[in-house]
């Protein structure tokens, strides 16, 4: 995973999962405003992936509330997400 503060993690999906519980129960809520997902195929590669592009706001459980805009590429395999590397950007009103 390549997050979008330019940090990386490799691990196990028990890891993964993990850390991303950890994360959520700081939030009172998200909200997905999904924009666009493209399902894409490398010729060259033979490797699938899909594109999306939203916006996310974050609510923590301390009232502070965060949006971000995100653009995601999710490696995909026999059905199953092999890595995800975001982009973002401060959405700004």
């Amino acid at each position: 995973m390549t997050f979008s503060n330019g940090s990386h993690f490799v691990g196990p999906r028990d890891s993964a999962m993990a850390m991303a519980k950890k994360y959520r129960d700081s939030l009172a809520s998200v909200k997905i405003d999904m924009e666009v997902w493209v399902p894409v195929h490398s010729d060259d590669k033979n490797e699938d992936a899909v594109l999306a592009w939203y916006k996310e706001t974050d609510t923590y459980k301390n009232g502070k509330v965060d949006s971000m805009y995100y653009h995601d590429i999710n490696g995909v395999k026999d059905g199953k997400i092999t890595f995800i590397s975001t982009l973002g950007r401060k959405y700004k009103k």
